[in-house]
């Protein structure tokens, strides 16, 4: 049988490039970018720039995809505070562009969006909950959520995540054991909670979902949530150091650019109940990522 074919937009992130690892031996993957090329054993990969959407269409035409994997996004949070218009590109009207490229072409649409579009003043946030983004990036990432659902039978998925990047950039969870090692401290803000998810663990709810053929808006993380200190701790003990070097932090008084929602922890209830299965936690997330670090260095 013919395996799907799967492109992914924003290959070059952390998350497009986990999934596009992920899912290569299970499905035919094209991967494009924007202004990071990137090389991967077993994987194509494509320019293409959103806002200049007549190459991407060619490449639909060509690679004539089941399904399409929107990655691609300003994820920079204080970035976007202070560049909207570019944050507004990036995320709304490329995900626009792309939603009327492919919506009648019978292609399945999964847009990956944000904890970021609610306000953080409550938490354990259902689907149905208001939504009321306290930044730029969490605005435009709600506009793009949007522009996808226009798409018929589209899945929009909600989540945080870490992981491993293809880049020279690495996200929190890939520096707290890099300054662990060299014996300094990793700083862990005590009043953020959060429901992250390791982008493998996140690219198995995805391909069920898409199994399932899931539409609508799913929250995809982890099935708890923990603060962001008690995280960096989890990070510390199950990659073998001290968690003492974890500091207690706050997001009251940082200097972020832009305003930070401070308990984005995501009730994963409907997902787990459409997938038939209950879905990791932030502790069995964080040994799993773990263990793929330190294979990676062995």
């Amino acid at each position: 049988m013919d395996k799907k074919r799967v492109l992914i937009t924003g290959v070059s992130g952390l998350l497009g490039n986990n999934l596009a690892l992920y899912w290569r031996r299970k499905f035919d993957v094209l991967g494009t970018y924007n202004s990071h090329p990137v090389s991967m054993e077993g994987i194509n990969t494509r320019q293409a720039d959103l806002l200049q959407i007549e190459t991407f269409a060619s490449i639909l035409q060509h690679f004539s995809p089941d399904i399409v994997v929107h990655c691609a996004a300003l994820a920079d949070v204080d970035a976007c505070q202070m560049d909207r218009q570019a944050a507004m590109d990036a995320n709304a009207t490329a995900t626009r562009n792309l939603a009327g490229t492919i919506k009648d072409r019978g292609i399945k649409l999964v847009h990956i969006s944000t904890d970021a579009v609610y306000d953080g003043h409550g938490g354990n946030y259902r689907e149905e909950d208001p939504v009321c983004p306290l930044n730029v990036y969490g605005e435009t990432k709600l506009l793009a959520e949007a522009h996808a659902l226009a798409v018929p039978r589209a899945l929009v998925a909600r989540t945080a995540f870490y992981g491993f990047n293809v880049q020279f950039k690495k996200c929190f969870a890939e520096m707290v054991p890099q300054e662990l090692a060299a014996g300094r401290t990793v700083p862990g803000f005590e009043d953020a909670v959060t429901s992250a998810i390791y982008a493998l663990d996140l690219a198995e709810l995805l391909e069920g979902s898409i199994g399932k053929d899931l539409a609508g808006v799913y929250h995809a993380a982890a099935s708890d949530a923990v603060s962001k200190y008690d995280f960096a701790c989890l990070l510390a003990r199950h990659l073998g150091f001290d968690p003492r070097l974890v500091k207690r932090a706050r997001v009251e008084g940082h200097p972020f650019k832009a305003p930070r929602a401070k308990n984005l922890s995501l009730n994963t209830r409907k997902l787990s109940s459409a997938l038939g299965r209950p879905i990791v936690t932030m502790e069995q997330s964080v040994v799993r990522f773990a263990h793929d670090y330190k294979e990676s260095k062995s």
